[in-house]
């Protein structure tokens, strides 16, 4: 299995876009990045977005750590008017490979 099937999502309509919610185990997210930071946050939304052919731009993602239940949160904001970011350029992320 690999990192992206690993990945709980939950997603929350607001008046305008979504926010978005991905959660995954500690172990795995360590097994891959080195620190918890803003970077590995937008790498993975990314890879999860192209993954699941969501052309969603992101913004205001952040991320953080529960050490109690070893979960990784990241949390950013989804938008979709006027977006060509992904259209053309879609590809099998890198994480598909990691165990």
């Amino acid at each position: 299995m690999h990192m992206l099937n690993s990945i709980l999502v939950a997603r929350q309509r607001m008046e305008s876009g979504y926010k978005i919610i991905l959660k995954l185990p500690e172990k795995e997210y360590f097994e891959i990045y080195e620190e918890l930071d803003k970077k590995a946050a937008e790498d993975i939304l990314e890879q999860y977005l192209s993954y699941h052919g969501d052309d969603g731009s992101y913004s205001n993602v952040n991320i953080d750590i529960n050490r109690n239940t070893h979960i990784v949160t990241i949390r950013a904001r989804l938008d979709y008017l006027d977006n060509s970011q992904i259209e053309g350029t879609l590809k099998l992320p890198r994480l598909v490979d990691k165990i």
